[in-house]
């Protein structure tokens, strides 16, 4: 029961890392997974998608596939996070990993406004 309720504490924490771009976005979906893209945008070209699963939180950024370089300046620790090339799992979050997410959130995010059509 306490690992549900640590998901839940970890889903949450994840979305709320997402509100300084809300405002930008809209809300959208992707075999079966929330996501966050750009108004009009297909729903395979999202921002981030977040998937929960039994025993962690997944985190997609989308825009890291085609721009890798991104992650050069990630922590060892969020690297440990990475499955595959763009999404993260996440059972629990510190400060430093949410802190090391964060700019990360904001470089990502910078590439994928700046890759919307005029």
């Amino acid at each position: 029961m306490a690992a549900s309720v640590d998901l839940e504490a970890t889903e949450t924490r994840l979305r709320r890392l997402l509100d300084p771009y809300r405002q930008d976005l809209v809300d959208g979906s992707v075999y079966g997974m929330a996501t966050l893209k750009r108004s009009g945008a297909s729903s395979h070209d999202f921002f981030v998608g977040i998937k929960p699963a039994k025993t962690f939180v997944s985190y997609h950024l989308k825009p890291l596939y085609a721009n890798p370089e991104l992650m050069d300046q990630a922590s060892t620790a969020l690297r440990k996070h990475l499955q595959g090339r763009i999404a993260f799992n996440f059972s629990v979050l510190d400060d430093a990993l949410v802190a090391d997410l964060e700019r990360l959130l904001d470089r990502v995010y910078r590439i994928y406004a700046s890759e919307a059509p005029a």
